[in-house]
C-alpha cells in the first residue's frame, strides 16, 4: 500500500475475516447472493447517477445494508465494514443531516466497483484480500464529516470512472502483510466455533425482522406491482441464505419452499384473498415464531415442531392446488410476461417461428407450396 495512506490509516482496525473457514456450502450461497446482488446495483448506480432519486438511493442503501450484513454473516468482515460506511453515510443523506454531492455518488460507485471487480474472486477461490480497505473507508468517513479530502484520498475517489480488474490502486498489501493474512490457522478451539455461530445468529435474527417487514408490507397492499414481488422475492431469498449460514435448518427449508411458489407466481395476479397469500401470511408467523424460540434458546426439537405446524399448512395448499412449485408448470399473466421481453425479442419472434417451422417440417411445408400452386 502506498506510504502516505499506510500513515493516514495506522491508527485504524478491522476485524479479521474468516470467510476461508466457511463451509463451501455456505460460502456458495454468499456468492451467489452478493452476484444478484450487483445485478441490481450496477443499473441502480447508473441511474443515480443522472438523476438524484430518493427512491434509487433508498434501493441502493439496502443493497448494501444486505452486503454489510451477509458479509459479517459469513465471515467477511472487513469488507463489511466498508459497506457500512456506504450504507451509513447514505443513511444520512436520506434522513438529510448531510447534502448529496456528485462526491457522495462517485464514492458509491467506487466502493461498488472495488466489490465487483476485486473483492468476488477473493471469496470464490477463499483467498484472503490483498487490498487494505481502510483508505476506503476513512475516504467515506471525511465525506461523512464534511472535511476537504486528504490529497491521497481524493486522488483514489479519481478511480470511480477508471477502475478494472487490472488497475493498481495504490490499496495493494505489501508481500510480508499478504502473508501474515495467508497463514493458515491450525485449529480453531471449540469455544472459538461457538462464539462464531453466536456471532452470524444474532446477525441473522436482527437481518430477519427486516426480511420480515418487507413480507409485512407485501401483505398490507390491495394490488401487488412487480416491484412489489420483486422486494418480496429478494426478502426471502436473504432469509434463505441467511438462514443457511446460520444453520437455522427449519427457517431454511421453508424459506427454500416459500420462496420458489412466489418465484414461480411471480407474474401471475394474486389478490390478497388467494391462497398464496395466505400462505405467505403462514410463512410470516412461522419465522417470527422461530425468531422468538431462537432468542430464548429453545431446543431444536421446538424449533423442528413449528416447522411441522408450517409444513401442514404447505402440504394443504399443495393437496388443493397441486405442486404449484414445480418449474415446468406454466404460469399465467402472459401479457405482463411478454411485457418484460426485450423489444428485439418480440420483433423476430415471427421470423425466428417461420425460421423454425421451415427447418423442422421441410416436407409439410413443400406439400403446401405444391398444393397453393395447384
Amino acid at each position: 500500500m502506498k506510504e502516505i495512506l499506510k500513515t493516514l490509516t495506522e491508527a485504524m482496525t478491522l476485524p479479521e475475516d474468516s470467510y476461508s473457514e466457511q463451509d463451501a456450502e455456505f460460502l456458495e450461497i454468499f456468492i451467489e447472493e452478493i452476484e444478484e446482488i450487483f445485478v441490481d446495483l450496477q443499473p441502480l448506480i447508473n441511474k443515480w447517477m443522472q438523476s438524484e432519486n430518493i427512491a434509487t438511493l433508498t434501493e441502493i442503501r439496502r443493497h448494501f445494508h444486505t452486503l454489510k450484513g451477509s458479509g459479517r454473516m459469513i465471515g467477511a468482515k472487513s469488507s463489511a465494514e466498508l459497506a457500512w460506511t456506504v450504507e451509513d453515510t447514505l443513511n444520512r443523506v436520506i434522513n438529510q443531516s448531510l447534502q448529496l454531492t456528485p462526491t457522495i455518488q462517485s464514492y458509491v460507485q467506487l466502493v461498488f466497483k472495488f466489490y465487483f471487480l476485486k473483492l468476488v474472486d477473493n471469496f470464490k477461490q477463499k483467498r484472503a484480500h490483498t487490498l487494505d480497505f481502510k483508505p476506503l473507508i476513512l475516504l467515506g468517513q471525511q465525506l461523512q464529516q464534511q472535511q476537504s479530502l486528504e490529497p491521497a484520498l481524493e486522488e483514489l475517489l479519481q478511480l470511480s470512472n477508471t477502475l478494472t480488474a487490472e488497475t493498481v490502486t495504490g490499496l495493494e498489501l505489501d508481500y510480508i502483510e499478504q502473508d501474515s493474512l495467508a497463514e493458515p490457522i491450525i485449529q480453531a478451539t471449540h469455544t472459538e466455533i461457538e462464539i462464531n455461530l453466536d456471532e452470524t445468529l444474532t446477525l441473522f435474527m436482527e437481518e430477519a425482522e427486516e426480511h420480515l417487514a418487507t413480507i409485512h408490507q407485501f401483505l398490507d397492499q390491495e394490488l401487488h406491482q412487480y416491484d412489489s414481488y420483486n422486494a418480496l422475492i429478494r426478502a426471502l431469498h436473504t432469509l434463505r441464505g441467511s438462514s443457511a449460514m446460520a444453520q437455522v435448518e427449519t427457517i431454511f427449508e421453508a424459506s427454500t419452499k416459500v420462496e420458489h411458489l412466489f418465484k414461480i407466481l411471480l407474474q401471475e395476479e394474486l389478490s390478497s384473498h388467494s391462497e398464496e397469500i395466505l400462505l405467505l401470511q403462514e410463512y410470516r408467523e412461522f419465522v417470527r415464531d422461530s425468531l422468538e424460540l431462537l432468542s430464548r434458546y429453545s431446543s431444536s426439537e421446538q424449533l423442528e415442531a413449528r416447522l411441522q405446524q408450517f409444513n401442514q399448512s404447505w402440504d394443504s395448499y399443495v393437496e388443493q392446488h397441486g405442486d404449484r412449485t414445480d418449474p415446468l408448470m406454466p404460469s399465467h399473466g402472459l401479457v405482463s410476461q411478454l411485457l418484460q421481453l426485450d423489444v428485439s425479442e418480440l420483433l423476430d419472434a415471427e421470423l425466428d417461428f417461420e425460421k423454425g417451422i421451415r427447418n423442422e417440417f421441410p416436407d409439410y411445408l413443400e406439400r403446401l407450396s405444391e398444393q397453393a400452386d395447384l
